[in-house]
Formats: C-alpha cells, sequence, structure tokens
C-alpha cells in the first residue's frame, strides 16, 4: 500500500503526490490552478483536485494511506509554482 503526506496549514490542505504517479494515471490534464508542483511532487488542493486523484486512483486499484502533517502558520506550499 502506498503512503502519502497531507500537509495542511490553519486556512488549506494539500495531497503530496509524486509527478510521475500523476502521470501513470493520465490526470495531469485534470488538476487545476489551486494546486501546486515542486521538486517533482503535486501538491494537490483538498477541496478538488484530492478528489480528481482520489477517484483515479481507485479506477486503477491503487490503494494508498494518508499521513497528516499540520503546520499553525501558512504552509509553506503557497509559495510553490501554481499547477498550470
Amino acid at each position: 500500500m502506498m503512503k502519502l503526506i497531507a500537509k495542511t496549514d490553519p486556512a488549506h490542505g494539500w495531497l503530496q503526490v509524486p509527478m510521475a504517479l500523476l502521470e501513470r494515471l493520465n490526470i495531469i490534464d485534470k488538476i487545476s490552478v489551486f494546486s501546486y508542483k515542486a521538486a517533482g511532487y503535486a501538491f494537490l488542493e483538498e477541496d478538488c483536485d484530492w478528489t480528481v486523484f482520489h477517484r483515479a486512483m481507485q479506477k486503477h486499484g491503487i490503494q494508498y494511506t494518508v499521513e497528516n502533517h499540520h503546520t499553525d502558520q501558512d504552509s509553506i506550499i503557497r509559495q510553490y509554482e501554481p499547477f498550470k
């Protein structure tokens, strides 16, 4: 089972996913500008893009668990490059 990391701050959350996995799932073109990318990872925003990812994982029969990491300040993810 694959283990992924969810990162949250007081206002929002993102799921950290390798870009290669998004390519494998063929969903890169379905990810919105509300997600970010850096260092070979996508940071999928929790409201929409994470759901797109989750459905693709289910479709491909890939199970995953999520480890949550929280910060009480604005996440550095907000400084990364927008996805598109």
